[in-house]
């Protein structure tokens, strides 16, 4: 890291920019003929093809991903596969180093279940998380006939030295939402229908690492009660991996 890329890390640690669209974080040029929806290059590697007709919409839960800014200026990331699936109401995306000491704006279901996807000695596995889940619908169902919030589920897009950054100083600072679990994926989590490490464009650290968008498309098709969440997202999430393969061989034979 030089300088100035120190200096404007440091610069950017206290801030955080809500509700940001999955657009306004890519680091394409207009200097290219650019997709509307897909916001890439077209129709080379427009990847609108693989996307569903109509945009998803949760029920149950709500997706708040909290980008690093170094992450948001990756050429290669995973996330536009989930925010080109979702609808817009169903997750936002906010850019910043650590949590504002307020804690983040404009979650639904405020004081609610919030799950942070994020292991640690203390994160309970995801099958324990989604018995919580039941056990919270069961409860409001019971007296009141009212449906509970949907529940948060807080995922640090970033690369884990940064994600470990993130967690670290969100800790310290107390801006974790209230009642939040931390929940870790485990091998035990996964089911025949998972197929691990699809977007080897990143090489993960270990074979129990995976990148943003595969972690959220299984967590959320549990939530939600939908399989067909995680296929949605691996669609597009494939075709990526597909093109950029298909480059890397052009370019190899150059």
């Amino acid at each position: 890291m030089d300088k100035n890329d120190d200096i404007e890390e440091r610069q950017e640690e206290d801030f955080c920019f809500p509700s940001v669209d999955h657009a306004d974080l890519s680091t394409t040029t207009n200097k290219r003929s650019i997709c509307d929806r897909c916001d890439r290059p077209t129709p080379r590697v427009c990847i609108c093809s693989s996307l569903p007709s109509q945009p998803i919409v949760l029920r149950r839960s709500f997706l708040h991903v909290v980008v690093h800014p170094k992450e948001a200026k990756t050429k290669v990331r995973s996330w536009p596969a989930v925010g080109l699936v979702l609808s817009n109401p169903s997750y936002a995306v906010s850019k910043c180093r650590r949590f504002p000491r307020g804690g983040l704006p404009n979650i639904p279901g405020e004081g609610g279940l919030a799950f942070l996807l994020y292991p640690g000695p203390n994160a309970i596995s995801l099958d324990e998380a989604l018995q919580k889940l039941e056990q919270d619908f069961a409860t409001s169902t019971g007296t009141d006939q009212q449906p509970p919030p949907p529940v948060q589920l807080i995922v640090l897009d970033a690369t884990w030295r940064y994600a470990k950054d993130m967690h670290t100083n969100n800790v310290k600072d107390k801006v974790y939402p209230p009642n939040l679990i931390q929940v870790k994926l485990t091998s035990a989590d996964f089911g025949d229908a998972f197929r691990p490490r699809r977007f080897w464009i990143r090489t993960p650290p270990t074979e129990e690492h995976f990148s943003s968008a595969e972690a959220i498309a299984w967590v959320l098709s549990k939530m939600e009660q939908n399989p067909e969440i995680y296929d949605a997202i691996m669609k597009p999430l494939d075709l990526m991996v597909h093109q950029w393969n298909a480059h890397m061989l052009q370019n190899a034979k150059s």
